[in-house]
């Protein structure tokens, strides 16, 4: 059990709001809780870490998984309808479900059912996979049938150098072309997560042979996404490189850090559906039962999460005069190690009125131009 250490409390009369601030010494990480009633961002996606198996082990998997994971905690159908209700019924503009892993298909027909249950919820649903099942022309085919006729909206698959060590990139592309190929399925993306030495990348796979071969339409359903690949375990050999090139959104604001419902298959409330989301207790908003909305209000409560929404884990550092590593080239990598670095915390305990005021009075002003928008 991590034992809080130290709570600093302040009643601070600024502009009608009193902060409580906490350090855990053990996870070096902050709570700073704002009461204060702040107007809020609609969530748009449910996201359903279903479970943590996966046909792969990469060595850098964000969520350590493998066909035998140490949590083998997976969704029934049960949770999975539950938790649509659930965030249906405290979020009536959620539009859309997200379900991912691991890998999410190992579920079977558990996953089949509950893209169903959402399709007939009013929901659009994507999936997140890494294409180990398209095995040949008649398997793939088959359950990208399946998917379609079940009312899923969208598929994106997964790929990069660890990737092809466990599913060839033949599978990828199979996957790509038939999913383009099916008139119900309204659009296919694949992210390639790459370092500078990769062989594998956007542009690479975009211009392969079999997927230019597609007639205009159907290749208009394909995007191609490349991001960096971050390195929580295994360093590359090339991890030094400047991979500015590789990921351009990674100095900006956090939307996910309050757009998005993540559960993960312990029916743990994450406030990101990120890359780091597992990593920092900070991210973690408690077990859902039935009271989502509460947990969701307590986002707001955090100046913290405030600031990552409007600036982003990047600027947040730059900020408080931390000392930005050049390594970390991804918007989840800064927010890890703003996370986990205990110099950088004190720094964060060390905020003053000022910066809180100029912190809320930005959250407003960006609500406002969205809702403008």
């Amino acid at each position: 059990m991590i034992k809080l250490e130290k709570i600093i409390i302040f009643a601070a009369p600024l502009i009608g709001y009193s902060l409580i601030i906490g350090y855990i010494c053990k996870c070096h990480f902050l709570v700073i809780i704002v009461m204060r009633s702040i107007p809020q961002v609609l969530p748009k996606y449910l996201s359903l870490i279903t479970t943590y198996r996966c046909t792969a082990s990469c060595p850098n998997c964000c969520f350590n998984c493998s066909p035998n994971p140490t949590n083998k905690a997976m969704m029934t159908y049960e949770e999975i309808c539950r938790y649509i209700d659930l965030t249906k019924t405290a979020f009536p503009n959620i539009a859309m479900v997200v379900f991912t892993g691991g890998e999410c298909t190992l579920l079977g027909d558990v996953l089949f059912k509950s893209i169903n249950y959402a399709y007939n919820n009013g929901l659009k649903t994507r999936i997140v996979t890494n294409a180990c099942w398209a095995t040949n022309e008649k398997r793939a085919k088959s359950i990208l049938d399946e998917f379609a006729d079940a009312g899923l909206t969208e598929i994106n698959f997964s790929t990069g150098d660890e990737h092809v060590e466990y599913v060839p990139e033949s599978n990828i592309v199979r996957a790509l072309r038939l999913s383009a190929q099916n008139e119900k399925l309204s659009s296919a993306a694949v992210n390639i997560e790459s370092l500078p030495n990769s062989s594998i990348r956007a542009s690479t796979l975009k211009n392969n042979e079999e997927l230019l071969s597609l007639p205009t339409e159907q290749r208009k359903k394909l995007s191609f996404l490349q991001s960096s690949w971050i390195e929580f375990r295994y360093k590359h050999p090339d991890n030094n490189q400047n991979r500015d090139a590789l990921n351009l959104t990674y100095k900006r604001g956090c939307p996910s850090i309050l757009d998005t419902i993540t559960i993960n298959p312990n029916g743990q409330f994450l406030s990101c559906c990120g890359l780091s989301s597992e990593y920092s207790p900070f991210l973690k908003l408690g077990k859902v039962f039935d009271n989502i909305k509460e947990l969701n209000d307590n986002r707001y409560k955090d100046i913290l999460k405030l600031w990552m929404y409007i600036d982003g884990p990047y600027n947040i550092l730059k900020s408080i005069g931390a000392e930005i590593p050049q390594k970390n080239k991804h918007i989840c990598e800064y927010c890890y190690y703003l996370l986990s670095n205990k110099e950088n915390v004190e720094k964060l305990l060390n905020i003053d009125k000022n910066r809180v005021e100029q912190i809320l009075l930005n959250y407003s002003l960006k609500l406002k131009k969205h809702e403008h928008k």
